[in-house]
């Protein structure tokens, strides 16, 4: 029994899905920790992302030009003793609409609107991409869903920063 209960422990954290922030960590690109779901109908909610209970087609990762709108989901934690800002940046200048939903312990704790089509003033970061902080609590799990609406080549990645400089 102790030898299937240690089987299982190792195989959850090999195949964990969730992007750990550690004592080292300054950059990381988010693709092969979030997962990726085309909204062809445009009927699925962040609450829907959450709760893993969308009618969509599925993807592990995509990128291109498509009408669609997707949503991304990225689980988050981090396993330092002390709080952590990291920083969240979108590669791609102009994407139009970009909506960030922070869920912590299930509950909504801030909401971000980016992308050309909003207001700057709105931003807690001025920067011609679309970019928001997150101060990450010790030992606290995340999760980021984004909603992407645009017109262009999709870049649905984030790119993860320390925010220790």
């Amino acid at each position: 029994m102790k030898i299937l209960i240690l089987f299982i422990i190792c195989f959850s954290s090999v195949f964990s899905n969730t992007l750990e922030i550690a004592d080292d960590f300054t950059f990381i690109n988010s693709d092969k920790y979030q997962y990726i779901i085309e909204d062809k109908n445009e009927n699925v909610t962040a609450l829907d992302i959450l709760e893993n209970r969308y009618e969509a087609n599925y993807f592990k990762n995509r990128s291109g030009i498509t009408p669609s709108s997707f949503w991304t989901k990225i689980t988050i934690k981090n396993t330092t003793n002390e709080e952590r800002e990291t920083v969240f940046q979108n590669n791609r200048a102009g994407t139009d609409e970009i909506d960030v939903y922070i869920y912590k312990k299930n509950k909504l704790v801030k909401t971000h609107l980016l992308g050309d089509t909003r207001k700057q003033e709105n931003r807690e970061v001025l920067t011609h991409k679309s970019v928001f902080k997150i101060k990450l609590k010790s030992n606290e799990e995340y999760v980021i869903i984004s909603h992407f609406d645009n017109m262009g080549p999709l870049t649905l990645s984030w790119h993860i920063l320390s925010d220790a400089d």
